[in-house]
């Protein structure tokens, strides 16, 4: 708190590791101007629902682009629901944030944050496509989504970014509830798609795996399969 009082030219502020990070911590954070916080992996699991809060009642709500939330496994849809606030957010991690986070929270939230260019969803089990079509429609700056172990998503919330204009990789590693048939009609209609990232196991049979990239109209879109198959790098 004395650092982040003191430092008024503060703009990045890692705390990864810091197990005595606590909500009361992020009184001073969220009246500071940082533009890049970094809370997760590894080890501040004491923030909760009300550290959210103070982020989002200060001046930095207006000031952040980049937060990062992965492994806080305390919070919930009830602190999530404060994010909506940070207009000016670019990135969010939510990565391994825990069961009470849903849909509830997640469609609302990124229905205002039309800025987001990078998001990351990775292990939220209770991510299904409810929370894919309110992405899909409303985030219309993403760059990248990553959706790693949302295995309760499936065709219907694939295809919600079916002609999206920016999206450039997707990862769906551990994502089994569609066919290759889903996959291919949304590629083929993201002009800036780049990277995918897919399991053998989808639900139809899908193309030898030395098939390492699509061609959408004049870019390829390198295809990374799981890690017993071949990935080719174009």
């Amino acid at each position: 708190m004395s650092l982040v009082t003191s430092c008024k030219n503060l703009i990045q502020l890692t705390l990864e590791g810091c197990i005595r990070v606590t909500d009361e911590s992020l009184k001073a954070v969220g009246e500071s101007c940082i533009r890049d916080l970094n809370l997760g992996e590894g080890g501040c699991y004491l923030i909760t629902d009300l550290g959210l809060e103070y982020l989002a009642d200060g001046d930095l709500k207006n000031c952040l682009q980049h937060l990062n939330l992965a492994e806080c496994n305390q919070i919930s849809d009830s602190g999530i629901i404060f994010l909506k606030s940070m207009a000016a957010l670019t990135e969010l991690s939510l990565s391994e944030c825990g069961v009470h986070v849903t849909n509830y929270a997640i469609a609302d939230v990124l229905s205002h944050l039309s800025n987001i260019e990078i998001l990351d969803l990775s292990w939220l089990i209770n991510v299904t496509d409810i929370s894919l079509l309110a992405i899909g429609s409303k985030c219309v700056k993403l760059q990248k989504i990553l959706l790693t172990g949302c295995e309760a998503i499936s065709a219907e919330g694939l295809r919600s970014f079916s002609g999206h204009q920016t999206l450039k990789r997707l990862e769906l590693f551990s994502c089994y509830n569609f066919s290759w048939e889903d996959v291919e009609s949304v590629a083929l209609t993201c002009t800036k798609l780049e990277y995918l990232e897919l399991m053998k196991r989808i639900k139809t049979p899908t193309p030898e795996f030395s098939f390492g990239y699509l061609q959408i109209q004049h870019n390829h879109c390198g295809i990374d399969w799981d890690e017993d198959s071949e990935f080719l790098f174009w």
